[in-house]
């Protein structure tokens, strides 16, 4: 019996969860691990770092917060820094309230364990389940990779030196790794409607990026591409108006 679910599924099992969650597992796994790594370089204890991905969950969030503490740096500042980067999560909510008919009591659960990876991956394979069980299926989604990504910080803070000191490039190929799976799972969201949104964001992205403004590169490269989104629909609106008008 095949494990790819339909749209007329009653009860998506386990196995469906874990296999859409397996691109994010394949890829939070090298990444935790070298969150480990660094966490242990700074002179974090290999307990605190295990205790920000079990109760923090959040990749760049992490780092911000392990490299600005362990170099001295003020929780407002780490506040500051994280609430900027994280403010996406806001529009994420928006958009997943509408596929996702969670009850009020369990979207504390669901927001936790919600990633820009988890959320790629509900807009693209979410419609394979019926409503009734999709808040179920990405519950099983979030807590999958929540368990490989704390193991694998758990990995890195015991075993990291040793590796990272044999093998320094294989470091910078974990630490990429994440980008690269978010790259795949935007380009599976991507369709003929949304790549004026897309470019934009990614144009605006890169800008910041050479201009140096890395904090800056995700908010208004994200802001950017919504206003692109804005303005098309009443750029076409107009122009349906003025085709009707010619018409008259």
């Amino acid at each position: 019996m095949s494990s790819t679910a339909t749209p007329h599924d009653s009860d998506p099992r386990l196995s469906q969860a874990l296999l859409a969650a397996l691109p994010i597992m394949l890829g939070y796994l090298p990444v935790a691990f070298a969150f480990g790594v660094a966490g242990v370089a700074h002179q974090v204890s290999g307990t605190a770092l295990v205790a920000m991905s079990l109760l923090v969950f959040a990749g760049a969030s992490q780092f911000v917060l392990m490299t600005t503490l362990a170099s001295g740096g003020s929780w407002l500042l780490v506040v500051g820094l994280c609430t900027l980067m994280d403010f996406r999560h806001l529009f994420y909510g928006a958009i997943l309230r509408q596929k996702m008919p969670f009850g009020s009591r369990r979207r504390f659960f669901s927001a936790f364990f919600l990633t820009d990876e988890v959320f790629a991956t509900a807009l693209t394979r979410s419609g394979y389940i019926t409503p009734q069980q999709r808040e179920r299926w990405m519950l099983q989604v979030g807590v999958a990779v929540y368990l490989v990504w704390v193991a694998g910080t758990a990995l890195g803070a015991v075993l990291g030196s040793q590796i990272s000191d044999a093998y320094p490039a294989a470091m910078q190929a974990m630490l990429f790794s994440l980008p690269a799976l978010f790259l795949l799972l935007s380009r599976e969201c991507t369709t003929a409607g949304n790549l004026p949104s897309v470019a934009v964001s990614a144009l605006v992205t890169t800008l910041c990026l050479i201009a140096g403004e890395k904090h800056l590169a995700l908010p208004l490269g994200g802001v950017s591409g919504a206003l692109v989104a804005l303005i098309k629909p009443s750029s076409a609106a107009a122009s349906e108006t003025q085709e009707q008008r010619n018409d008259v």
